[in-house]
């Protein structure tokens, strides 16, 4: 896997990008109703074209003019905590060429042969995808794209990652059952890391403790804790507490409940405050 690499948004740096993602599902429709934008299209998947990705040509704006859509992009992330941009793309491609790759690989089909529709605009969900899939599999993403440059969340950074070499040959875009697991929870990752930064934070080298939420979301579910909210509490007071924590007399009792649709995880313990005075796992 290529290494990632922190980079600071400064006017040079932006004036080397040709290409930006935006979501206009999370912005304000005058700062970006001027650029010159076109929406990604979800061929065979039933979206209304405002709710997908659109890709801004910075190539067909003068400097000035960019200049000025990076001034909008930091003063709407002092308000909003997130920048305009979901991505920064560079690319020798043409506008058309870039719009027919992306639309193309934002349905995949799933097992069973549903559609899916893969948010990999989504600079939360790109992070993950990076850790899960091979490099054939994000050279295919890539396609015409030599280096994709996006805002952690989570590190508080900008980042980028040169598309991955030649390397083996193979049906990149096969996802396997494992791989499949791991996106179906990321929106259970998330909110779990949602209420570490809120609460005790979240570090900027975060992969491996994603990867043991991760972990123990898996379990979570394979226990039956089927209500997100009681998943994400399993898997933090482990994070938190040590997996001695799930072992406790009451809480083994509060899963049963949870198990059994009795009553939540979450309102079980919300009293117990024992629950919580087992020692920090390190």
């Amino acid at each position: 896997m290529d290494a990632i690499k922190c980079t600071e948004m400064w006017h040079r740096e932006f004036l080397t990008f040709e290409y930006a993602l935006i979501n206009p599902m999370r912005l304000d429709s005058e700062q970006w109703a001027d650029l010159p934008v076109v929406p990604l299209h979800a061929k065979g998947f039933v979206v209304q074209s405002k709710m997908l990705p659109h890709v801004i040509s910075l190539g067909g704006l003068s400097r000035e003019q960019r200049i000025d859509v990076l001034a909008r992009n930091d003063s709407w992330q002092r308000v909003a905590r997130e920048p305009l941009f979901c991505a920064l793309l560079r690319s020798d491609a043409v506008l058309e060429t870039l719009v027919n790759h992306f639309s193309a690989r934002m349905v995949m089909k799933a097992p069973g042969r549903q559609k899916v529709w893969l948010r990999f605009h989504d600079p939360s969900v790109f992070t993950r995808l990076g850790w899960l899939l091979t490099d054939a599999q994000m050279r295919h993403l890539f396609g015409p794209v030599d280096a994709w440059t996006w805002f952690d969340p989570w590190a508080g950074q900008w980042r980028t990652r040169q598309r991955p070499g030649r390397g083996e040959a193979g049906a990149a875009t096969v996802l396997d059952g494992k791989q499949w697991a791991a996106l179906y929870r990321q929106p259970l990752l998330q909110r779990c890391l949602k209420q570490m930064a809120r609460n005790e934070g979240v570090p900027t080298a975060y992969q491996a403790l994603a990867a043991r939420l991760d972990t123990t979301l898996q379990h979570a579910l394979i226990l039956g804790l089927k209500d997100r909210d009681d998943a994400c509490l399993y898997a933090l007071s482990i994070e938190r507490h040590g997996p001695e924590w799930s072992k406790h007399f009451h809480v083994r009792e509060a899963i049963q409940k949870a198990r059994q649709g009795e009553q939540s995880l979450v309102r079980s313990l919300s009293d117990m405050d024992e629950t919580y005075s087992l020692p920090r796992h390190t």
